[in-house]
C-alpha cells in the first residue's frame, strides 16, 4: 500500500509522455527510485541543497546537482526509465505534500516556489547544480526546457482544506490510480528535436523553495531513453 505523506518535501515520482493532453504509455521513474513500501523513508528520495551543515544561504560551486544514488544511470527493479522520442512532450509528476493546500500554515515560506526542468545529453557524475543554472554571459541556461510554479493550479492532497475541496470540484486531468484520492502536480517539457534513437537524455527537476531568509532547493535526476 502507499505511504501517505503530509507536509514532507517533494520529488519527481514518475513521468509520462503526453499526447493530446493524455498521459500515454508506461511511466518512467527517477534514477535510484525507491518504491513506497512500509519501510520507505522520505530521505530515500529527497535531496536538499544546501546540505545539512552548510551555510543556509549558500550554494557552493561544488554542490552536485544529483543525489548520490542518482549521479549515474541507475534504474532500480520495477522502476524503469521513460521511453520517448525526440520532440515528445513529457510531464513530470510530483506530490504537493501540503506545500500548496497548507502553504498558509508554513511561516517560513511565502509561497510554494518555482520548479524548472533542465535537459542534457552525456550527463556526468560530477555535474553541479550551478553548471545547469548559472551560465556566464548568457541570459538563460542552454539546458533549460521549462519553468513554472510548483503549484500547477490544479493539484491537491485530499486533506479537507478549503483549497483541496475547491480543486476537487474543478475540471482537471483524469487522475492515475496511483494517485488515489489526490491529484499530483506536474510540469510539462518538450524534448529537443535533435535527439537520436539510442540517446540517453537526462532531465533534472529543480525545485527552488526558498524560504524567508534562507535558500532551499530540491532536485530529482531522471533518464529518458530515446
Amino acid at each position: 500500500s502507499l505511504v501517505t505523506l503530509t507536509l514532507t518535501h517533494s520529488w519527481v515520482e514518475r513521468l509520462h509522455v503526453v499526447k493530446d493532453g493524455l498521459l500515454i504509455g508506461p511511466p518512467g521513474y527517477p534514477r535510484g527510485n525507491v518504491i513506497r513500501i512500509p519501510s520507505f523513508r522520505v530521505d530515500n528520495m529527497t535531496y536538499r541543497l544546501p546540505p545539512a551543515g552548510q551555510e543556509v544561504n549558500e550554494i557552493w560551486a561544488s554542490d552536485l546537482v544529483c543525489k548520490e544514488p542518482q549521479i549515474i544511470y541507475n534504474q532500480t527493479i520495477g522502476s524503469p526509465g521513460l521511453s520517448a522520442q525526440a520532440n515528445d512532450t513529457v510531464i513530470l509528476l510530483y506530490q504537493e505534500n501540503g506545500h500548496v493546500t497548507k502553504i498558509a500554515n508554513d511561516p517560513g515560506h511565502a509561497n510554494s516556489g518555482i520548479v524548472s526542468v533542465f535537459g542534457k545529453l552525456d550527463s556526468m557524475p560530477a555535474d553541479t547544480l550551478q553548471s545547469f543554472t548559472i551560465i556566464e554571459n548568457q541570459a538563460q541556461s542552454p539546458y533549460l526546457l521549462e519553468t513554472a510554479s510548483f503549484d500547477d493550479g490544479a493539484c491537491y492532497q485530499d486533506n479537507g482544506t478549503p483549497t483541496a475541496k475547491e480543486r476537487k470540484l474543478k475540471q482537471h486531468r483524469a487522475p492515475l490510480s496511483i494517485e488515489g484520492p489526490d491529484l499530483w502536480c506536474g510540469i510539462s517539457a518538450r524534448l529537443p528535436t535533435n535527439l537520436q534513437p539510442g540517446n540517453i537524455y537526462t532531465l533534472v527537476w529543480i525545485w527552488n523553495f526558498n524560504g524567508i531568509g534562507f535558500v532551499e532547493t530540491y532536485t530529482s535526476c531522471i533518464d529518458v531513453v530515446i
